[in-house]
């Protein structure tokens, strides 16, 4: 048996279990460096139950609680009064920005150059950051899918499927795809 060091004061404190402190008084009586150990906590423990606590001094206390009054005082009175002021028009600010952010985020607005035309129906998509190439090809191995622009300034590529295949179907292949697609929609012919 190794040394029950983290068994030791709760052994002589008399509140391990039966089984367990048979264990120990076993190796105990083998064991020297546990037995000293165990004289040690004995001795200690012993001191602090005759040693008496020392008294409060009802000066010191008095002491104690005035400074704690005086700096909750002070906390209170020494912060401007417009920092609430500024404090909410930040919050608002931030609010503010984050609603444009998500709403611009969210549009499903097309992008083309304004001298494109398109004749086939394309999908639309945004891959996932930690997306691999080799995950991009094999998915879109799947779909039989070709990359034909991309990407843009917002990270969307477009993709052709073959004539005759379809495209709602393609898109939602693409948009399955956990962990390489973030976004896919089929943009119409014009």
């Amino acid at each position: 048996m190794k040394h029950p060091d983290d068994d030791l004061p709760a052994f002589v404190n008399g509140t391990l279990p039966a089984s367990d402190r048979e264990a120990i008084q076993a190796h105990l009586a083998g064991c020297e460096q546990c037995r000293e150990e165990v004289h040690w906590l004995a001795t200690l423990r012993e001191q602090m139950q005759n040693d008496p606590l020392p008294a409060v001094n009802e000066m010191g206390m008095a002491r104690l609680m005035k400074a704690v009054r005086d700096e909750e005082k002070q906390t209170a009175t020494s912060a401007p009064g417009w920092w609430r002021g500024a404090l909410a028009a930040a919050v608002l600010v931030v609010v503010a920005q984050f609603g444009v952010i998500t709403s611009q985020w969210q549009q499903e607005t097309v992008y083309r150059p304004l001298g494109e035309t398109v004749e086939d129906a394309r999908i639309q998509v945004r891959f996932v950051e930690t997306a691999s190439e080799a995950q991009i090809r094999e998915l879109l191995d799947r779909v039989e899918g070709q990359i034909v622009a991309g990407p843009s300034a917002l990270g969307l590529y477009l993709i052709a499927v073959p004539e005759g295949a379809s495209v709602e179907q393609a898109a939602t292949t693409l948009r399955s795809a956990e962990g390489i697609v973030e976004q896919a929609m089929v943009e119409s012919a014009e």
